[in-house]
């Protein structure tokens, strides 16, 4: 049996799209391969801050992936492609490593934003990222957009791996659509700036006080005190700001609510979506990422990032359609069509195994 060296973030640490995509994948693979993981392990409160803190824990998880490399061998290094300069250092030092003690080793990195050429418009970025690109072996992207660009580079075979989740079917067909009935919306993501919270919470203020039928419940971890202060502020008898739930508690009150809401301002192929999607509840989100790809270019609950009218006016267009059971299936179809466990299991097994 091959031997993978794993370096990422994973739950229960860290509970976000890219951990429980990596715990997944790890999951599946370690069928087929002798696995070692070095957890990254960066806390939520430290999210966008740099401190000397960030600094030592940085430097003490890569100080711990170069000590294995150096130490031991192993036939594949798998990684997650970080888009931030000192991210991308991180990853260009482990590569770098490995390659140097392991030259017949194959490096398989994942790229799990959808921001990517955002990233690389700045030139200190693009630089680092040539030199880990020119390193890499293999390059797993969420979909088409940068395929073409990835293979430009000699020796990098890029290829599509769709993101996944497992869903029970007793939490299916939602179809809360009785108009007497009062409306749930649901927000469960961690409280960051950047998942466009504040958004939310602010367009949901304008509407609550027309619409006293309309709940919103908001789940997650927070990020730091002073973004919990500001958030906790909008509570009121429509609007509930709790802490995270996970598994069961987290499906059924996704499939209780007659909308998600991710008004997020930068995403890749998100989960939250994909569960909503697999259990048939209606969307509105954000057109970051790979969210068109993943809802349908004619889906119309879609706006721009950040802003807040748009988000306002397309709640009230929600509240105002009349057939979210045509949504309801039209999710489900699509999910089994195109994400469904059973194709992802599939095509990561064919990245990794040739």
């Amino acid at each position: 049996m091959k031997s993978l060296f794993f370096f990422g973030e994973l739950p229960p640490t860290a509970v976000h799209g890219i951990s429980l995509s990596n715990e997944l994948n790890i999951k599946i693979l370690s069928d087929y391969f002798k696995i070692k993981i070095v957890e990254e392990v960066v806390p939520l409160r430290l999210h966008n801050k740099f401190s000397i803190m960030k600094i030592c824990i940085q430097g003490k998880n890569i100080l711990h992936a170069v000590s294995n490399l150096i130490f031991f061998k192993y036939d594949l290094l798998y990684l997650c492609y970080s888009v931030s300069f000192f991210g991308s250092l991180k990853n260009l030092i482990i590569i770098k490593t490995y390659k140097f003690f392991n030259e017949t080793g194959v490096v398989v990195v994942h790229l799990h934003r959808g921001d990517f050429y955002c990233y690389i418009k700045n030139k200190k970025n693009k630089f680092i990222s040539e030199k880990i690109l020119n390193s890499v072996d293999k390059m797993i992207c969420l979909s088409e957009k940068y395929i073409k660009y990835f293979n430009r580079y000699k020796n990098l075979e890029a290829k599509i791996l769709r993101n996944t989740v497992y869903v029970s079917d007793n939490y299916k067909n939602n179809e809360n659509e009785n108009e007497n009935e009062n409306i749930n919306i649901i927000y469960l993501s961690n409280y960051i700036k950047e998942k466009g919270i504040i958004d939310l919470l602010k367009a949901f203020s304008v509407i609550k006080n027309k619409y006293p039928h309309v709940f919103l419940s908001c789940y997650g971890n927070f990020s730091d005190p002073s973004l919990k202060t500001e958030i906790c502020s909008f509570n009121s008898n429509q609007i509930s700001i709790n802490g995270p739930i996970y598994g069961r508690d987290k499906f059924r009150k996704i499939s209780e609510s007659n909308l998600l809401i991710l008004p997020s301002w930068s995403e890749g192929q998100p989960l939250i979506l994909l569960e909503a999607m697999a259990l048939g509840v209606p969307i509105l989100t954000t057109s970051t990422g790979d969210i068109y790809e993943m809802l349908g270019e004619d889906y119309q609950f879609i706006y721009s990032p950040g802003d807040i009218n748009a988000l306002t006016y397309m709640i009230i267009d929600f509240l105002d359609f009349k057939n979210p059971r045509k949504i309801s299936k039209y999710f489900i179809d699509r999910f089994s069509k195109y994400y469904s466990p059973e194709s992802h299991r599939k095509n990561l097994l064919n990245i990794f195994i040739d």
